[in-house]
């Protein structure tokens, strides 16, 4: 097995990783194409111009979400590269990793029967759905779950571990692909950005006479 590059390590980046790059008052998603002592990265569209010269990426790393800042440098046509500043720094831990997401959710039952539902929150461990009668704790359950049209259909067997107090069924996932897995920590961690951006602009909002 090759070794890890030594830059990947350093900073839990993997070539083909999604991260978000933040800039003065935009977050704009991108890929990792390179690591060569800089992350070239690949963005989804056009940066803000003139581009400025230190910003932030954030990505999900095994730990959680992990910021860190850089100097930032455009080489090509939607591509920049990246280059790291200090150590990253753990936003928030792994095992925090939830958000409020509302999207529809299947759950197949043992016997074939689904019952439609909608996600309460979701998690990287598991769901909170928007129905409890007729599952019951300790219940096997496959939940497919949809994200959005754009896309694909996660998939996991999970088990009933709870009941809210308002009654909603808590699903815990005991066999998820990482593919899958990574898919739905990047859904949730961006929700988790949108939430923190919308905060930080309702404050500017309120601070202005």
């Amino acid at each position: 097995m090759a070794p890890a590059h030594p830059q990947s390590e350093r900073w839990r980046l993997e070539v083909g990783q999604r991260v978000s790059i933040a800039f003065d008052d935009e977050i704009i998603a991108g890929i990792v194409r390179e690591l060569n002592g800089a992350a070239q990265i690949e963005l989804a569209r056009r940066p803000p111009l003139p581009l400025p010269s230190r910003g932030l990426i954030q990505y999900t790393s095994s730990q959680g979400i992990m910021r860190h800042h850089g100097a930032l440098s455009i080489t090509g046509r939607g591509q920049l590269a990246f280059v790291p500043r200090g150590a990253p720094q753990l936003l928030l831990a792994r095992q925090r990793l939830r958000a409020d997401i509302r999207v529809p959710v299947e759950v197949r039952r043992a016997d074939g029967s689904t019952v439609e539902t909608r996600s309460i929150d979701l998690s990287e461990s598991g769901a909170l759905l928007g129905i409890g009668a007729p599952l019951a704790v300790g219940e096997d359950v496959t939940l497919t779950i949809h994200l959005d049209r754009h896309q694909p259909t996660i998939r996991t067997d999970s088990v009933i571990v709870r009941f809210s107090p308002e009654g909603y069924a808590a699903a815990h996932h005991i066999q998820i692909g990482r593919e899958p897995l990574d898919q739905l920590c990047w859904w949730i961690f961006n929700r988790l950005l949108s939430v923190r951006a919308g905060s930080a602009d309702a404050g500017s909002r309120g601070r202005r006479p």
